[in-house]
C-alpha cells in the first residue's frame, strides 16, 4: 500500500505541478550507469524485488502523473529504438515488465486528510490480511533491500502485532506495539532473540521509518 496523495507544501514551489513523488532520484541503471528515476518507481521496483507483487496506490487531486508513468508506453519505447536510445529502452522494459508481472490497484483520496486517511480508503485492498504500508516520497537504500526484508521478518516473529515498525542501525529494530507505545528489538541471526522494556515515548536511539507492516487491517 504506497499512499502518495500529499500535497508537498514543504516542497513547494517544485510541487506546484509535479507530484512530489515523481521528483527524480539518481540511480543505478541495470549496466552500472547512473540514471534518473521517479522516487515513487524506486519505491516500486524496490518492494518487487523482495517479492510484493499487489500494490494499491492512494493518490489525490494533481497526482495523475503517477498513474501515466505507471502505465506502460510501447508506442514511446519504439520512439527511442529508433533513436538507438538502447540503454534507456533497456530500463523502461525492466519497469515494465515488473508492472505487468504484477496486479496494481489506484484509490482516490478525495481531500487531503492525512496519512490515516490515506489507509483507511484502501481497506477494501487489504481485507484481513498482512500488508505492508511505504510512504511514496521516501526512499532508503540497503543492500538487497534487506531493511525491507528485515521489517517483514521482525512482524512475523514477533510475537505482539506490531501495528508500525522502524530500523535502528546495526541489529535493532523498534515495533510501536500500540499507538505511543515502543519497544526496542535485538535481531542476531535473523532471528528475534531479546526485547527491551516497552517504552512510553520513543526511544532517542530509535527512529521510526515510513513503512509499516500491519497485521490486520
Amino acid at each position: 500500500m504506497i499512499p502518495a496523495a500529499g500535497m508537498g507544501t514543504r516542497l513547494l514551489s517544485v510541487t506546484k505541478e509535479q507530484p512530489k513523488e515523481m521528483l527524480p532520484v539518481f540511480a543505478k541503471a541495470m549496466n552500472g550507469d547512473l540514471c534518473l528515476k521517479p522516487i515513487v518507481q524506486l519505491i516500486f521496483e524496490q518492494l518487487y524485488s523482495v517479492g510484493f507483487r499487489d500494490f494499491c496506490f492512494i493518490v489525490g487531486r494533481e497526482k495523475r502523473a503517477i498513474e501515466d508513468h505507471f502505465t506502460p508506453d510501447l508506442s514511446f519505447i519504439s520512439k527511442l529504438d529508433s533513436k538507438g536510445l538502447d540503454s534507456t529502452t533497456g530500463e523502461l522494459q525492466a519497469f515494465y515488465k515488473m508492472i505487468d508481472d504484477s496486479t496494481l490497484v489506484w484509490i482516490n483520496q478525495p481531500a487531503p486528510r492525512g496519512f490515516g486517511d490515506a489507509v483507511l480508503k484502501a481497506k477494501g485492498f487489504a481485507g484481513n490480511d498482512r500488508f505492508l504500508v511505504h510512504a511514496g516520497d521516501s526512499y532508503f537504500i540497503s543492500k538487497n533491500a534487506e531493511h525491507l526484508r528485515r521489517l517483514v521478518r521482525i512482524s512475523e516473529e514477533s510475537r505482539r502485532k506490531a501495528r508500525q515498525a522502524g530500523l535502528k542501525t546495526g541489529d535493532y529494530a523498534c515495533l510501536c506495539v500500540r499507538p505511543g507505545y515502543f519497544q526496542s528489538i535485538r535481531v542476531d541471526e535473523d532471528r528475534v532473540r531479546r526485547r527491551t522494556p516497552t517504552h512510553r515515548r520513543h526511544p532517542e536511539n530509535c527512529r521510526l521509518e515510513p513503512e509499516r507492516v500491519y497485521n490486520q487491517s
